[in-house]
């Protein structure tokens, strides 16, 4: 990614290529996530909660992404 940037490879007429391969990438690790998941032991459980914490870090996106989670934690959509 370092050497995309320092090329401009995401910059005009290519900035399209650069979109679908950022989204192609997001659904990777999605996918690898997931993947992750499936034997849903030990492991796989708390790699999970690592995950979901690492994104509660997040400014702005965190609280709110860890809503769906099961989190204990104050979330902004629940009454």
């Amino acid at each position: 990614m370092f050497r995309a940037m320092l090329y401009g490879s995401h910059k005009a007429p290519r900035e399209l290529v650069w979109i679908f391969g950022m989204l192609i990438y997001l659904t990777l690790m999605g996918e690898a996530f997931f993947g992750y998941l499936l034997p849903w032991g030990q492991m796989s459980y708390w790699g999970a909660q690592v995950i979901v914490n690492l994104f509660g870090t997040v400014p702005f996106i965190g609280p709110t992404s860890r809503c769906g989670s099961g989190a204990t934690t104050w979330c902004p959509t629940r009454r």
